[in-house]
């Protein structure tokens, strides 16, 4: 049937009528039609079925298009007589016979050349045969039109990018469709729907028993292989990957070398074949010998390392390799002597070409949605994971998967070796044990769906596994930060070995640009983790059985600012201070009073670690810092809320926001209280009684008192007004993000941003203000940079310092600065810097800086991150000692000065951290969710995006593509090549000499120690001397109860034992319990007489006992009472 005349979706460009009749006579041709605009140029592939306007961008979606909504009938397919190729080495093919048993001349070979020399341009192939990843663009053409009165454009009219799509990595402006081989692709497209017809019907399926071994059963064709259908190149080298997997040598425990790994590289042996002669055989007889598959593994990753003349040098040194194969090495070049057409043919196969070993690497399927390139499923991702081999700690298996498992890993490592498992992880947390809950009853009803009583066999039979998340942006290079900043989404999982900085347990699933909305990347991405929690049978790559599996996702991590874009709810501002809650600060009540402060402050000397138990003031006059008592203070309603607009025919309101109330109350919220909320002020906002009907500022107070954002509140006006304007609207106000059954209480509070970026930096701007305010920045700045520098002179790899001002920081020098803040910060405003009228002020301040050592250290100590109780009161304390150094420096009227709120919009992190309580109550320890190995992800995937910074879509997705590839590179690398030692982590510096450690000793320089144990006996020693002849000097200290303190922390006068003892490097390793920093005491004017302060690598401290112990807070340094003379220091910053 003729195709109708069609409009560009891409440029909304409506063909002429002599536009048209030349498309069609393209389109005759070609089997596309291409839009006439020079500015855009789109193939669209158009489906000619009766009735249907559908166009894709792609060919290979218009196939499944026609597969889904136009099947074929049933007819014997063109082929059906043909004998068609076994793969599993019963049936020999014959020679030069093709995949399907037929000459189709339909590429099965690989992705298509960028044509270029540098690895940035192999990214850009276009994916020709083995194409099903192209973005999803077969919508129906005609689109609804816009609503009356409702501008459905927010951004105005819509620009085109700098670069247009001719330029782009996968423009199909020059493609050239051969319509013979878009025929025989159809065929070959039958032919895999009657193997896998003719599979079910004969009951040739693998058994229902997923434990047996697949080498008892039938194996699977390569048509029949039940993953990757819509990913050729994926389904080759996967499919090669199980074949060689069950087939392996039964006694590959006993082999040596390459040999032992064999079995694990059965894809890529096949592609490495391929790759050298140029033909798209998949039989077992069609893989390289695995030596020679890693000669060439390595000549191709040497390859794409190189650029322009340097690569073609590599090629020139590679050719006598590659022709020395015993594989068939010799016909690659067909006895060509031409050396330009050898150096050619050697990059042909290494990474030019689509047939090439660069183009073949699998990597998932990817789309395009909304500027972003995200993976299309992260089923396929998870197939790909398990089966490549890549270890995964799973919350529960199944008694015979454990033991295979098991079994494996003795294999390799040995008959009495262990199968590692991590314990001190946030497998272990409550949430983890309701997210192990939530996917059994998962799978329970499902089976119970499908066969009644069959629920509880099917549970115990699948294996439970565990994801986080995390997105954020990040710059790709410090020029032109607004314009080049990237942006992704991370999915990572529990390494059993430990390793939590292993590339191939996090991965990257959607990239774009920073300054777009992510809110289409989000949603997708979420979506398909949500539809992980389905049972699906996967076959493991591992011990080459069949498991079942069901996913859920633990937690999301992200900063405030990401989290309330991701969550739709308010930042900052008067209702969203605090994240996860609808709250206004009442800065008079929140803080504990004084009165309360003094009884706690009292009891420091008995009790160090106080608790509020008692979360009601005894005098009622203070909240003590909790927002969700029954006492909670209030603020008033918004200037324009409902308030008595009642209509009994909306239904109920929400909890806490009534149309009667007087004032709004804190709240924490749910999914579940925002839906209704947004859904009472949609019902109110729709009606026709003006006496009782919503208008505009009624729906946002309304909602900004929730605590949703203005985006949220805009979408419930513009519905309404649309169905104002016809009732038959329908048009979407609730985010699609709460209604996808994830509680909103897993969007946790990261640590990495609250706590460093956020916490640290702020108290040290704090500080650095404070000294301003007495004219002392630059002393101040001079007295800790020296102190610094002498700290990062040490490099050690726990304590990375650097210099203030904090211009080049990033959060491990934060981290590294929360440990010796006490010791530097205040020691500088105890050693008499500061003018005696500052004395009291400057005293607040060295309290709230003891405070937040002792809070920081416990949140992130193995000795105390689990005691939520005590992490609670140490939290509000600092929060207490913050609100109070706030009012000694700026005074009680300004309440924009108090740095728990912050200027202008506010700050949001101190009051946040209220949050974390709960938090670890349920998801345990926060330091189990620090994301720095999500930020370290960074550096992985940013080498591949600063070459050319470009922005469009297409090009992150061949960014993203080249991504995965790499990365199952340096999996196969791991395997092929023997592993190289790694530089082991600087826990402590080694001085030159034995002169060298005294001299610094006597001149209270700080010093890195390590404590040993030794026959039942700590020491701590300070190493010097040559790396094959260290030598340890003993350190040895005293406390006593006169003795003195830095800003909260015990001092102990130390002294070096006088001889020195010889130690091995081994040795040192194995004796080493901790590390740990001597910070001198030296105060201005003062003679240092040996007092260090000690400082441990796990957040401990020398304690007031003279041994090693949590940090406490100070009762000398808390005995002066700051608020008692209500002596103010103004200043002007």
């Amino acid at each position: 049937m003729p195709i109708e005349k069609i409009r560009c979706k891409r440029c909304y460009h409506l063909f002429t009528d002599p536009e048209w009749s030349a498309a069609l006579a393209n389109h005759s041709r070609l089997g596309y039609v291409k839009c006439p605009n020079p500015d855009c140029l789109q193939a669209w592939w158009c489906c000619e079925k009766s009735n249907c306007d559908a166009i894709f961008t792609r060919i290979a979606n218009l196939r499944r298009h026609l597969k889904t909504h136009h099947p074929p009938p049933s007819t014997p397919p063109p082929h059906a007589n043909r004998q068609p190729y076994c793969e599993t080495g019963v049936c020999q093919p014959a020679e030069n016979e093709d995949l399907s048993g037929a000459d189709t001349g339909v590429d099965f070979g690989g992705a298509g050349s960028a044509g270029g020399s540098d690895i940035d341009a192999f990214a850009g192939y276009d994916a020709g045969d083995w194409d099903d990843c192209g973005d999803d663009t077969g919508d129906d053409l005609h689109e609804l039109e816009s609503l009356p009165d409702v501008d459905d454009d927010d951004d105005g009219d819509e620009t085109i990018d700098d670069e247009s799509q001719g330029d782009s990595p996968d423009s199909d402006e020059d493609e050239v469709v051969d319509v013979a081989a878009v025929a025989q692709e159809v065929d070959l497209l039958q032919l895999l729907e009657d193997d896998d017809q003719s599979i079910e019907d004969s009951d040739l399926d693998q058994p229902q028993d997923e434990m047996q071994h697949a080498t008892d059963a039938v194996l699977y064709s390569l048509f029949s292989f039940p993953f990757f259908e819509d990913n050729a190149r994926n389904r080759a080298w996967f499919w090669q990957n199980y074949i060689a997997l069950m087939k392996r040598n039964k006694l590959v425990n006993s082999l040596q070398g390459l040999h032992k790994y064999e079995h694990m590289c059965g894809g890529l042996m096949g592609m490495c074949w391929r790759a050298l002669h140029s033909k798209k055989h998949f039989g077992e007889q069609n893989t390289l010998p695995i030596a020679d598959t890693a000669r060439l593994f390595k000549m191709m990753m040497v390859a794409i390392k190189c650029f322009g003349e340097l690569q073609e040098d590599v090629a020139d040194l590679v050719c006598n390799e590659i022709e020395s194969m015993t594989g068939g090495g010799t016909e690659a070049f067909g006895g060509d002597d031409d050396d330009e057409a050898r150096t050619k043919r050697a990059l042909e196969v290494l990474v030019k070409k689509k047939m090439s070993m660069l183009s073949n690497f699998p990597s998932p399927s990817l789309i395009i949605k909304d500027n972003h390139a995200m993976v299309e499923s992260l089923d396929e991702l998870m197939n790909m994971i398990i089966m490549s081999g890549i270890p995964v700690q799973y919350m529960e298996t199944p008694t015979e998967y454990e033991a295979a498992l098991q079994d494996e890993y003795r294999r390799e490592h040995g008959p009495n070796a262990s199968l590692p498992n991590q314990a001190d992880c946030n497998l272990s947390s409550i949430a983890a044990s309701d997210l192990l809950e939530e996917l059994k009853d998962s799978v329970r009803s499902e089976a119970e769906s499908d066969c009644l009583g069959s629920g509880e066999d099917v549970v115990r039979n699948t294996a439970y596994w565990s994801i986080n998340a995390w997105s954020d942006g990040f710059e790709r290079a410090g020029l032109k930060k607004k314009k080049k900043g990237c942006w992704m989404i991370t999915i990572d999982f529990i390494n059993p070995d430990g390793n939590s900085t292993s590339n191939q347990h996090t991965h990257v699933v959607a990239l774009g640009r920073s300054n777009a909305s992510h809110t289409a990347a989000v949603n997708h991405v979420l979506g398909q983790i949500v539809d992980l929690r389905k049972r699906t049978r996967r076959f493991c790559g591992i011990t080459g059985k069949w498991i079942y599996t069901s996913i859920g996702l633990l937690s999301y991590s992200t900063d405030r600012v990401e989290r309330s874009a991701l969550l739709m709810t308010g930042h900052l501002g008067t209702f969203g201070m605090r994240s996860h809650w609808a709250a206004g600060m009442n800065e008079l009540r929140l803080p504990v009073c004084n009165a309360c402060f003094g009884d706690l402050a009292n009891g420091f000397l008995n009790d160090p670690a106080p608790t509020f138990a008692n979360t009601v003031c005894p005098r009622a006059c203070c909240d003590r810092w909790d927002m969700g008592s029954a006492t909670a203070s209030t603020v008033e309603l918004p200037k324009y809320y409902p308030k008595n607009r009642s209509n009994p025919d909306t239904g109920h309101a929400p909890k806490f926001r009534t149309v009667f109330m007087e004032e709004v109350k804190p709240y924490r919220q749910k999914f579940e209280w925002l839906v209704e909320g947004v859904t009472f002020a949609y019902k109110n906002a729709c009606s026709t009684n003006r006496s009782t009907m919503w208008f505009k500022q009624n729906v946002r107070d309304f909602l900004r008192s929730m605590g949703v954002n203005k985006e949220v509140q805009e979408d419930v006006c513009r519905a309404a007004a649309a169905f104002k304007a016809n009732p038959n609207s329908n048009l979407r106000f609730i985010p699609l993000l709460w209604l996808l059954g994830i509680p909103m209480h897993r969007f946790i509070n990261s640590p990495m941003h609250l706590l460093f970026h956020g916490i640290i930096k702020d108290i040290m701007d704090f500080c650095l203000a404070f000294a301003r305010s007495f004219q002392k920045g630059e002393v101040f700045a001079t007295f800790v940079n020296e102190r610094l520098s002498e700290l990062e002179s040490l490099g050690l790899d726990w304590c990375k310092q650097l210099e203030v001002p904090r211009t080049y920081w990033q959060a491990e020098n934060f981290l590294a600065l929360a440990r010796v803040m006490p010791a530097i910060f205040g020691l500088f405003f105890e050693g008499g810097y500061i003018p005696e009228r500052g004395a009291t002020a400057s005293k607040s301040v060295q309290q709230m800086l003891n405070s937040l050592h002792v809070m920081i250290s416990a949140l992130m100590s193995p000795r105390l991150s689990k005691d939520a109780d005590k992490i609670d009161s140490y939290i509000k304390i600092f929060l207490s000692c913050c609100h109070r150094a706030s009012i000694k420096v700026y005074g009680p009227s300004n309440r924009k000065k108090l740095i728990w709120i912050g200027d202008g919009n506010g700050k949001s992190n101190f009051v946040s951290l209220l949050n974390l309580p709960d938090q670890i109550r349920r998801y345990g320890p926060v330091r189990w969710y620090y994301e720095g190995r999500n930020e370290r992800h960074i550096q992985v995937i940013k080498p591949h995006l600063i070459k050319n910074m470009r922005s469009t879509e297409t090009y992150f997705k061949s960014k993203l593509d080249l991504y995965f590839k790499r990365k199952h590179m340096e999996l196969i690398k791991s395997r092929l090549e023997p592993m190289r030692v790694k530089r082991e982590d600087k826990h402590y510096c080694r001085y030159k000499s034995a002169d060298d450690v005294r001299r610094k000793f006597a001149e209270g320089t700080p010093l890195s120690a390590s404590v040993i144990e030794v026959a039942n006996s700590m020491h701590t020693v300070i190493a010097f001397g040559g790396v094959n002849a260290m030598r340890v000097v003993t350190v040895s200290h005293d406390i006593s109860e006169s003795s003195p303190e830095i800003c909260g922390m015990p001092c102990a006068a130390c002294r070096l034992g006088q001889s020195s003892y010889g130690v091995s490097r081994e040795d040192m390793k194995r004796w080493s319990v901790s590390q740990c920093l001597l910070l001198p005491r030296k105060l201005k004017g003062v003679a240092f007489n040996q007092e260090y302060a000690f400082v441990y690598s796990d957040w401990d401290v020398l304690d007031k006992t003279n041994s090693k112990g949590e940090a406490l807070l100070s009762h000398m340094l808390f005995s002066t009472d700051v608020m008692q003379d209500q002596f103010e220091i103004m200043n002007e910053m």
